[in-house]
């Protein structure tokens, strides 16, 4: 573990996996192997995302890279514009978030019932807006200098299932695991012949579907190692989340049959509103087990969810104690709550439009109140000060 540690601190995870992408590609005849090495050097060490991706392929980023740049206006307010957001996210919803979630990780024999549970629910936005955020920085640095990167996030938890929700998750993680761990299983000998085999035993249907999900395990295990190889990080990141879109695609059928038997519409916004929360529980619990510091650990954290004292809860000395030991205060709260609200509308504009161009679009003035306040929101309520490091991206440790 600590040697992931040290060498998370050069992003070697993410330059290892786009250096075997590449060369695997040179292998496989997809994309020709860069002979000029000052070339080669530059796609080898573009800096904005050696940190924490997002995972890009030389085929789809060659000619950006070296041809040449121009100044463009546009391209540049649009690449501010995406860095302020990013800023925004990270330093007024997730800083904020993680003081919370750390305290009650931490004092586990302080906090219990709806505090644990509400920590287990904010781990899971601390960690989309710190990661999201952080890529938002990444794009539109790189949008600035003229290069364009694959998209890693396209609005998650609005997810109806937890398999939907991976497609829109650190999607170049996703696409490379897909691309050169899932189907290389799936066209291998051994899949193909125990596949051969399961459809002679269990039929064409469940037969085909078996070795799949062998692969799939395989592929979600690889997730786990590949975010550090501890049991937490298997388990979070890994297991349960196989365990969770096995079951999802073995009770579809079923599920179908209640709400046909019920007459349930599944097209209505209240059903895809219950899919939504449903995907975001499913992924927050799942998550305990990725920031808890050892299984032990993940496990006390939901035993806690069901220990609930409320005299103590609502005890005026507790309450008063609790901003001391957590770190914030009503007045955190509130701007979380504001922030929060605002990354949401943000969010569900951008369900059907470009949000940027859209911005755009609109009066200089509304612009400039707009572009001000996002500056002046991440001065005033960004966290800064003693023992913050803005550099610490959560993805950046893997």
């Amino acid at each position: 573990m600590a040697l992931v540690e040290q060498n998370s601190l050069i992003g070697i995870s993410y330059y290892s996996l786009i250096m075997i992408s590449y060369l695997i590609d040179i292998y496989r005849g997809t994309c020709k192997a860069q002979k000029n090495i000052f070339k080669c050097a530059l796609f080898m060490s573009y800096f904005p995302i050696l940190t924490s991706g997002p995972f890009i392929r030389y085929d789809s980023i060659e000619d950006d890279l070296y041809k040449e740049h121009k100044f463009d206006f546009d391209r540049m307010r649009k690449g501010f514009l995406r860095i302020l957001w990013g800023l925004f996210k990270i330093l007024v919803i997730s800083a904020r978030l993680g003081i919370y979630v750390d305290a009650v990780y931490k004092y586990m024999n302080i906090f219990s019932g709806a505090y644990t549970i509400v920590a287990a629910l904010a781990f899971s936005m601390q960690l989309y807006t710190n990661f999201s955020g952080s890529i938002d920085v990444i794009m539109g640095i790189s949008e600035i200098l003229g290069i364009r990167l694959p998209e890693n996030f396209t609005l998650p938890f609005f997810s109806k299932t937890l398999t939907e929700f991976w497609r829109n998750w650190h999607i170049t993680l996703g696409a490379w695991l897909r691309d050169y761990v899932f189907y290389p299983l799936q066209k291998s000998k051994d899949i193909q012949d125990l596949t051969k085999k399961c459809k002679e035993k269990f039929g064409k249907k469940v037969g085909k579907k078996i070795p799949m999900y062998l692969s799939m395990l395989i592929m979600w295990i690889v997730i786990g190692v590949w975010h550090g190889g501890a049991y937490t990080y298997i388990i979070g990141s890994g297991l349960l989340q196989f365990i969770f879109m096995l079951l999802e695609d073995l009770l579809q059928p079923i599920s179908d049959k209640i709400n046909k038997k019920l007459g349930i519409n599944k097209d209505v916004f209240s059903y895809k509103l219950y899919q939504s929360i449903r995907t975001y529980l499913l992924f927050s619990f799942a998550m305990i087990f990725f920031r808890a510091s050892s299984v032990p650990h993940a496990i006390a954290i939901i035993s806690n969810m069901f220990v609930w004292n409320v005299q103590t809860m609502f005890n005026k000395e507790f309450l008063e104690l609790r901003p001391e030991i957590i770190g914030l205060d009503g007045y955190d709260a509130k701007v979380l709550f504001i922030a929060i609200l605002i990354l949401l509308v943000v969010e569900i504009i951008a369900r059907s439009k470009d949000v940027r161009e859209k911005f755009f679009e609109q009066n200089i003035v509304f612009r400039w109140l707009v572009l001000f306040s996002l500056i002046f929101a991440i001065i005033i309520f960004g966290c800064y000060g003693e023992g913050y490091d803005a550099t610490a991206f959560i993805y950046g440790e893997f």
